[in-house]
Formats: structure tokens, C-alpha cells, sequence
């Protein structure tokens, strides 16, 4: 038996942002509205897991900010917008927490420091019965760090399979497991 038929109401569900519910852009940031675009199903995957999950959460690392290429309220902004969209559509984020530092700064990923903030502010998550969608290596360190099961999406690292619980082509795919 897998952790996948295990999954009840009560877990909760990280997710990366970018390559996971919006398209990645690599060797640039989503500093605005206009650079948003949503990955294919990743909206009505949403839809399908907000019924799924306790918790779903956003942990992404948004360096842009430290990088000068974007301020914290320009990401606030995309985060609005995004969040609407979802909303509308029939799905639910529940939190959003990001770290707008360079390496080697506690709460950017590979670190758990967004992992202990969730805990902090939702002391009924328990790692053990969660999961995080990432699409990078660091994500996957990160969860497992915490005793987070894991899920790669898309193919933009040469990933360590060894830290990969399932892999998945995109969020969708992901929600059709659980149906």
C-alpha cells in the first residue's frame, strides 16, 4: 500500500508554486499579473484536491524579491490575483508563505523554515500525514526533511529519485490519483 491510499481529510497538501500551479520561467521571476500563466489542469486540479485536503498550502522560494527584480507588495499582487482565479473556479489555498532571501537563509528551500511556519500557524498539520508537490530537487529535500511524502512534477531537474515518493506529469495527474 502506497501513501496515496492512505490520504484522509485530515492531511495537508504543500505545493510549490512555480512549475507546480503556474508555468515556470526559467532564468526570470513572475514579478506581475501579466507573466502569470497557469499550468495546464492546474486549476481544476485544485478544484478536485480543495476536497480532498484539510490544508493546502503554498511554500516557494520567490528570490526576485532580494534580487531587486520585484517588491514583496508586486508579489502580493500576483498572489491576489492568482487566489481569485482559483477561488473562482472552485478550489482553495489556504496559506501562502514565501521566503525572499538569497541561499542559505533558514526559510528558503531546501530548508524547512516555511515548513515550521505552517506548523506554527496551523498546529494541526502533522508532517507524517502531508504531502508537497514540487518540481525541483530542493522541494523534495525539504519534505523529506520534515518526513513529508513527495511528489515530482515536470521535468525541469535532473531529479534525485531517491527523495521522489511519486512522480506525476502535472497537478493533474496528481488529483486523478485521488478520484
Amino acid at each position: 500500500m502506497n501513501f496515496i491510499d492512505q490520504i484522509e481529510p485530515n492531511w495537508t497538501l504543500f505545493l510549490d508554486r512555480d512549475g507546480v500551479i503556474n508555468k515556470w520561467l526559467p532564468g526570470s521571476y513572475v514579478a506581475s499579473w501579466g507573466m502569470f500563466e497557469f499550468e495546464p489542469g492546474s486549476i481544476n486540479a485544485l478544484k478536485v484536491l480543495a476536497q480532498k485536503f484539510k490544508y493546502i498550502i503554498i511554500v516557494t522560494n520567490q528570490r526576485g524579491i532580494y534580487k531587486g527584480i520585484m517588491s514583496a507588495r508586486d508579489l502580493d499582487n500576483v498572489h491576489d490575483r492568482m487566489l481569485d482565479e482559483i477561488e473562482a473556479n472552485g478550489g482553495r489555498i489556504d496559506q501562502i508563505f514565501y521566503c525572499p532571501h538569497d541561499n542559505g537563509h533558514p526559510d528558503r528551500k531546501p530548508a524547512t523554515g516555511m515548513l515550521d511556519k505552517a506548523k506554527k500557524e496551523f498546529p494541526s498539520i502533522d508532517f507524517s500525514k502531508s504531502i508537497m508537490i514540487g518540481d525541483k530537487n530542493s522541494d523534495m529535500e525539504m519534505a523529506k526533511s520534515a518526513g513529508i511524502y513527495t511528489v515530482m512534477v515536470n521535468k525541469h531537474d535532473k531529479h534525485n529519485d531517491a527523495l521522489i515518493d511519486i512522480k506525476c506529469e502535472n497537478l493533474m495527474d496528481f488529483a486523478k490519483l485521488l478520484v
